[in-house]
Order: C-alpha cells, then sequence, then structure tokens
C-alpha cells in the first residue's frame, strides 16, 4: 500500500513499478497522482510477460495522467506465452476529488488498461474489474472504459468476462473520447487469431467518441480462423424504464456515426466468426449516421453470426 502526493515521468510512469518483465504483481493498492508521456498507469507503466503470469489484486484511487498509453492501473501490457490470468482490479476517484480520472492527449486509454497485445501461444483470462470515475481524452482514438484496445494474435482462448465499467443507476460515470473507437468496456479489439470469450461485463453511463462508438466496444474486428463470442453482456440500467426520467445517464453518443448499444463497429474477415447473442442494451443512441440500437454497422465478409436472442430496449 502506497500513498503518493504526485509521481511523474517523462517516460513509463508507474504508481508502483514503471517498467516491468515477469515480474508477478498482487495486492498492491496505490493512492495518489500518477502523471506521464508515454506508458502510464497507477500500478505501472508497462507490464510485460514472456512466460506464465498471475496477477491480482490490484487497485488505484486517484489520477492518472498521460500522453498515450495510459490506464488506471497499466499503460501497456504484453503477454507472449504460457497460461496467464490478470484479475480482481479497480480503479475509482479519491471520494470528493472532482479532478480525478484517467485522463491521455493522444492515443490508448482505459480505466485499467491502456493497450493490451497478446502473441504467440499465450492463454489469458482478465476476471473481476470494477471503474468507477471519468475516462477522457479530448481528441484521441482507442479509448475504453477498462481497456483501450486490445490485439490478439495469440493462437489460443482469451477472456474477458466480469468486467464492469460504472454503476447502475449511479451519476458521474463516463467514457469521452474525442477520436474513433471508443467502448465503455473496450475502445477496440483486433482478433487476428484464436478465440475469444466476451461475456458477463456490463457499462453503465455516458459512452461518447466521434466515430465507431459502443456501450461495450467500439470497433471489433476479426479475421483469418478465429472466433469471437460476445454473450450475456449489458450496456445501461436494468429495471423499470417506462418514462425516460429513468435513465438519465446511460447513452452511447457517435457525433459523425457509427454508434450502437452494443458495438459501433463490427467487421468479420477470411474464415472468422463472429457471435453475439443474449446481450441486453438499455439507453439511448445519439449522434450522426448509421445508429443502431445493438450495433451501428455490421460488415460480414464471411461466416459472421450477429443479433440472436438480444434484448433491446431502447428509449430515443
Amino acid at each position: 500500500t502506497a500513498n503518493l502526493s504526485t509521481l511523474y515521468s517523462n517516460n513509463q510512469a508507474g504508481g508502483a513499478i514503471a517498467s516491468a518483465t515477469d515480474v508477478q504483481l498482487n495486492n498492491i493498492a496505490i493512492t495518489g497522482s500518477v502523471r506521464g508521456s508515454t506508458y502510464t498507469g497507477g500500478i505501472s507503466g508497462y507490464l510485460t510477460a514472456n512466460r506464465s503470469n498471475a496477477s491480482g489484486n490490484l487497485s488505484f484511487t486517484g489520477r492518472v495522467e498521460g500522453h498515450q498509453h495510459t490506464g488506471g492501473l497499466f499503460g501497456e501490457m504484453s503477454y507472449s506465452s504460457g497460461t496467464s490470468s490478470l484479475t480482481n482490479l479497480s480503479y475509482a476517484a479519491r471520494q470528493g476529488n472532482t479532478n480525478d480520472r484517467v485522463t491521455i492527449n493522444f492515443h490508448n486509454s482505459g480505466g485499467l488498461v491502456g493497450l493490451m497485445t497478446l502473441s504467440n501461444n499465450v492463454a489469458f483470462s482478465m476476471t473481476n474489474g470494477l471503474v468507477t470515475g471519468v475516462v477522457n481524452s479530448s481528441s484521441g482514438t482507442n479509448i475504453g472504459g477498462v481497456i483501450g484496445g486490445v490485439t490478439n494474435n495469440a493462437n489460443a482462448t482469451q477472456t474477458f468476462s466480469n468486467l464492469t465499467f460504472g454503476v447502475s443507476g449511479a451519476t458521474g460515470t463516463s467514457v469521452n473520447g474525442g477520436g474513433n473507437s471508443v467502448g465503455g468496456i473496450m475502445g477496440f479489439f483486433n482478433q487476428n487469431a484464436g478465440d475469444v470469450v466476451f461475456s458477463n461485463n456490463a457499462s453503465h453511463g455516458v459512452v461518447s467518441g466521434n466515430q465507431h462508438v459502443g456501450g461495450l466496444i467500439g470497433a471489433l474486428t476479426t479475421q483469418n480462423s478465429s472466433t469471437f463470442s460476445l454473450t450475456q453482456n449489458v450496456f445501461g440500467s436494468t429495471g423499470n424504464i417506462s418514462s425516460s426520467e429513468n435513465l438519465p445517464n446511460d447513452r452511447v453518443h457517435a457525433n459523425s456515426g457509427y454508434g450502437g448499444g452494443l458495438v459501433g463497429t463490427a467487421t468479420v474477415h477470411g474464415n472468422s466468426t463472429t457471435t453475439i447473442d443474449s446481450n441486453t442494451a438499455y439507453g439511448r443512441i445519439t449522434g450522426g449516421e448509421r445508429l443502431g440500437g445493438l450495433i451501428g454497422q455490421a460488415d460480414t465478409h464471411t461466416s459472421g453470426v450477429f443479433n440472436r436472442n438480444i434484448k433491446l430496449i431502447c428509449n430515443p
């Protein structure tokens, strides 16, 4: 446990460790302010795992500010081998401090992780993460309530589950991106290999950006022979929504277009398959052109499967 006044580094800034390779991080809680340029995180600016790595029980409370690759816990993470996990994670603002947030000037920012890369044969899981607060970028792209973006090149199974942005029915949580690829959970996901299970995640509040804006994922792309399964996820607050007064904050706004309650843009290439099944979207979808209660635009070039058994409750 550490309490920081303000930590500043021009490159690779972390509340606990600036940069780490093959280090397992567990049971760390940091409170304070971390500022950097590239690779900035409340726990670590840059984490590389070349072998199996199990990290968890990590939290940061306060403000994290960077130029690019910035996250509430990690600026950038790279996993390349073995079996790895990341679990029991949280970012929150300090009570009463309206300046606390994860903020970035340019690209790749998330409430927990700015940018993540999975490669070679790594099998990875990320579970039980909670972000309460604001993730903000005035002009940047790839902004997510939990993860700014993920590129998966690993020929294995990856799992992302029980990740939550915001609190159902509460106010003051938002993901604000001035550019493209903005999502309540992830700004983008590029699936180039293997299998991904994205399930039981939830996003609440306002998600806004220019294009490719989704309540869960801003831009989702699958290709080669990969599969992506998005099941049993929720955007918005459940309950009685008989009038607009019951949903004051749950909204996806795509200023120029391509906005959806679940995914802003979903694109399937090659022999890949994307399945979106048994998800729920509550709230308002606003902005420019190509707005959908579920998906702003779906481009299926091969075997993509969309919109099976999805419950949609949309409050215009």
